[in-house]
């Protein structure tokens, strides 16, 4: 009986670990849908600013139009972790975010904790 036991245990961790919290694997994001420029879909409520993704892993963020804050760095994109590396001046800042879904006209991502979601739309004709 506790052999039973012990094995239904260790197959239970292995699908909850081998596949996130709800054991399944997150989904492949396709990294092409992700380059180009992204604000805000309200952007009255989130600030206005503007990110851009490019080809080679370098991300340009501006806020203010570009006045008031610009930031340049690198991203990653591993599975649906979407890992930002910012320098402002002398400081560097690191954010991975969770994407949940990633299409032509849209990003939609959360913070490290989960806590809050936010949508960026794709800037066109800029």
């Amino acid at each position: 009986m506790r052999a039973v036991v012990v094995g239904v245990v260790v197959a239970l961790l292995v699908a909850v670990v081998g596949g996130g919290a709800d054991g399944r694997q997150p989904e492949k994001i396709d990294a092409s849908l992700l380059l180009g420029k992204w604000t805000p879909k309200d952007a009255g409520k989130s600030g206005d600013f503007l990110i851009e993704f490019i080809k080679d892993g370098k991300v340009k963020l501006e806020a203010g139009d570009g006045k008031a804050f610009k930031a340049e760095g690198t991203y990653k994109l591993d599975g649906d972790k979407l890992t930002l590396l910012l320098k402002m001046g002398e400081k560097e800042k690191t954010q991975t975010r969770t994407v949940h879904s990633l299409t032509k006209t849209e990003l939609v991502s959360s913070d490290e904790k989960g806590e809050r979601k936010d949508t960026l739309v794709r800037v066109t004709g800029k």
